[in-house]
């Protein structure tokens, strides 16, 4: 894992709390409302004029990637052919260790896992479907 994934892509949405401060007892906004409901979790009394309800979320809303890989280019090259005249010319800046050792791109299984170079997600496959997201 890179040091792409962080912050708020990696927070547990499941263990947000909701924590409601309170000043009064009774009535429909009251601490013994909430202490009464099913989604309490615990309370904190600080003095007599105010105390603090944890609750449990009722519901859970997953609106954030669970992963989100932010070093991915997609490009279009046109040429005859990209193995011979950009990969194999340029070889330092590639990582071509995931390739078959018997490539029919003849290329050799080099830097193998090196932080900034160029990799072929697809490993010599030709990409046919792509789907984009924002």
């Amino acid at each position: 894992m890179n040091n792409a994934v962080f912050g708020k892509t990696m927070e547990n949405i499941r263990k947000h709390r909701v924590v409601k401060l309170k000043n009064q007892w009774e009535g429909r906004y009251g601490a013994s409302n909430y202490i009464a409901s099913p989604n309490f979790h615990s309370r904190a009394i600080f003095n007599n004029n105010l105390v603090a309800i944890e609750l449990n979320k009722s519901e859970i809303c997953f609106n954030k990637a669970l992963f989100v890989d932010t070093d991915s280019l997609i490009y279009e090259v046109q040429c005859e052919d990209v193995y011979t005249q950009i990969i194999k010319n340029y070889l330092e800046k590639f990582d071509t260790s995931d390739y078959a050792p018997d490539n029919p791109y003849n290329l050799p299984l080099v830097n193998k896992k090196v932080l900034g170079l160029m990799k072929d997600e697809c490993n010599g496959s030709i990409m046919t479907h792509f789907v984009g997201l924002r």
